[in-house]
């Protein structure tokens, strides 16, 4: 018998549409760290180090990007400056507060 093969595209998903708000509003930092953290779940480094250095650009020392770009340094075994962008957090954290304390303890173990 006779065979009909349909071939349909995959929905874009997240990826394309942070891609797609990255182009619309280019000053905002957010598309950029989240392409970068579709991308660690994917193991994808490069790529997201290059979408947190853009985010970095447009919103310098934001926490979430700083720990995501760790992360990322760590992954890549650069084990001091993924300890760089952890300082840089921890340095910015309100000291003697207990939140603060315990934060501190679990990064830096």
């Amino acid at each position: 018998g006779r065979r009909i093969v349909v071939v349909v595209d995959p929905p874009a998903g997240p990826l394309a549409d942070w891609q797609e708000l990255a182009k619309l509003q280019p000053d905002n930092y957010e598309p950029h760290y989240r392409i970068a953290t579709i991308y660690l779940g994917q193991q994808a480094l490069a790529p997201a180090l290059a979408e947190l250095e853009t985010a970095l650009a447009k919103k310098p020392n934001d926490p979430l990007v700083l720990l995501a770009r760790a992360m990322a340094r760590r992954w890549q075994g650069k084990a001091e400056e993924a300890l760089g962008d952890v300082n840089l957090v921890v340095d910015k954290l309100v000291p003697d507060r207990a939140d603060t304390n315990k934060a501190i303890e679990v990064v830096r173990g």
